[in-house]
């Protein structure tokens, strides 16, 4: 999860959650990324780029369900 300040996350935010994302894929580590999330002032939430979603700051509950 990473937060701006922004109404509009772009593509080009979500950089460091992607960079991150390829090195714990290619570690040795056991745990594994999971949902990708960019915290912002967004009414709505909406794709920003693959496997990553801007999520409006009050919905950052939903991260932690379960899906349905």
């Amino acid at each position: 999860v990473e937060a701006k300040w922004t109404e509009h996350a772009m593509q080009d935010d979500a950089k460091r959650i992607l960079a991150v994302d390829q090195d714990l894929r290619g570690s040795a580590l056991r745990e594994r990324p999971g949902k990708h999330a960019i915290l912002c002032r967004s009414a709505t939430s909406f794709p920003v780029a693959t496997n990553v979603r801007a999520l409006p700051y009050k919905q950052l509950v939903q991260l932690w369900q379960p899906p349905e």
